[in-house]
């Protein structure tokens, strides 16, 4: 077994430790990453949450709310390149002269 740590420092300089026990493996090491990030992007959500003043999101709100994000991206994506990554682009049509 191996531990992964990092540590995460707020502004008003207090630090969030983030340790996760995992195999030393490769797969291991990358199910320990996918742990730190799960975490992280959980407390980053919460803190800028709480500089918005709307409060904490419960864990099934961050779900649907990082959801929600990725759909817009897509239809941007879509918007501007006729690119989805649901699948091909779109095509197009030729000009007759």
């Amino acid at each position: 077994m191996m531990e992964l740590s990092a540590e995460l420092t707020n502004r008003d300089g207090s630090c969030r430790p983030f340790q996760f026990r995992c195999e030393r493996t490769l797969k291991g090491l990358a199910s320990g990453l996918e742990q730190l990030k799960g975490e992280v992007s959980t407390i980053l959500t919460e803190l800028v949450l709480q500089e918005k003043g709307e409060g904490a999101l419960t864990s099934g709100d961050q779900e649907s709310a990082g959801e929600e994000d990725d759909e817009d991206a897509d239809e941007k994506d879509f918007a501007e390149n006729g690119v989805s990554s649901n699948g091909p682009p779109t095509k197009r049509k030729k000009n007759q002269d």
